[in-house]
């Protein structure tokens, strides 16, 4: 009985100390820090809207304790900049891999080839080439290319044998 009395003593006080070394220890040291993220973990993909187009930005992060401030997207001559600020927290965290998305709509575009930046705490992370218009996939004229393309090889190949029987 004594024993288990000195033990459950032990372990109260160990409590209370390692309780007052992470309350007052990582407190003091932990801050947020800018985050740069691997240009390979950043997806840029646009769809057309009725005036411009939507961009989508998903960032892949190691946790969920990180902070991100999406930035507007400024367009300069041909060339479109987003600035964002992405600060992660020092202290514990779960080691969670998650996913955050953000949509920008940029409107009033001229048709052109437009260069699109994106920033990540002013330092350049990705680049890309964007075109407006975003050129539409047609499902009906890809079918119908592909079934003429059939016909004329089958023709072709056709009168080619043809041609190989008469000699």
């Amino acid at each position: 009985m004594r024993i288990l009395s000195v033990f459950i003593l032990s372990l109260l006080l160990l409590m209370i100390i390692l309780g007052n070394n992470l309350k007052f220890g990582y407190a003091l040291n932990d801050s947020w820090t800018p985050y740069f993220p691997n240009p390979n973990d950043i997806s840029i993909k646009f769809n057309k809207s009725v005036d411009g187009i939507f961009l989508i930005v998903t960032i892949k992060l190691p946790n969920p304790c990180i902070n991100i401030t999406w930035g507007e997207p400024e367009r300069k001559n041909s060339t479109i900049e987003i600035h964002t600020t992405i600060l992660a927290w020092t202290g514990l965290c779960i080691q969670v891999i998650q996913e955050r998305e953000h949509t920008y709509e940029i409107k009033e575009l001229e048709n052109g080839i437009y260069l699109l930046n994106f920033y990540v705490n002013n330092k350049l992370i990705k680049s890309f080439p964007l075109t407006f218009p975003v050129p539409e996939f047609n499902i009906y004229r890809s079918l119908s290319i592909a079934i003429v393309s059939i016909i004329l090889l089958f023709k072709l190949q056709y009168k080619r044998r043809r041609f190989n029987l008469k000699i």
